[in-house]
């Protein structure tokens, strides 16, 4: 149920969803982890790479964008570069974010993406980071559960177990 993953928690077929604040129900509970915010990562080699990446070169380029395999919804910053009346060119898409790298290599095409995943990428491949010319509101992750088991313990554990985690993501930048 990717584009309605709230009805996992409404069947009790997930105890935790963790997912961006916006794609949470307002009817259950939630905390918020970490905010992340949206860098352009492009292959080292690429034109793009070495001159000022403006909005509109990023909006000419060719994109390469992140869709779970079940979603038929928007990515995250398309919400915002849509709001400004704007629009990418896609031309193509991973169901996952790792393998994005890869299709990078050796192109003029950009990924929009959450910047410690850029990091880490950039460490392995040869890629450039650059700041999105394009004004993206941080994406503020989160965990949210059933109103109903709020107090269940074994909640109570799993949150702290992911907000110990998202601690430990923060210290590590």
């Amino acid at each position: 149920q990717v584009d309605h993953p709230q009805r996992d928690l409404e069947r009790g077929e997930a105890d935790l969803l963790v997912l961006p604040r916006p794609l949470m129900s307002a009817d259950h509970p939630h905390e918020l982890l970490y905010e992340e915010r949206f860098v352009c990562v492009l292959w080292s080699g690429s034109a793009l790479a070495r001159a000022p990446l403006t909005a509109e070169r990023y909006l000419a380029a060719g994109h390469v964008i992140m869709r779970p395999q079940a979603s038929r919804a928007h990515t995250f910053e398309d919400a915002f570069i849509r709001k400004l009346g704007m629009e990418r060119r896609v031309v193509a898409t991973s169901y996952g974010f790792t393998p994005m790298a890869g299709l990078l290599l050796g192109t003029e095409l950009i990924a929009t993406l959450h910047a410690r995943l850029a990091r880490q990428m950039a460490r392995v491949w040869p890629l450039a980071i650059v700041p999105c010319p394009i004004e993206i509101a941080p994406m503020e992750q989160a965990i949210q559960w059933h109103a109903y088991r709020t107090q269940d313990q074994g909640i109570v554990w799993l949150r702290s177990l992911f907000q110990q985690a998202s601690q430990t993501l923060a210290s590590a930048d």
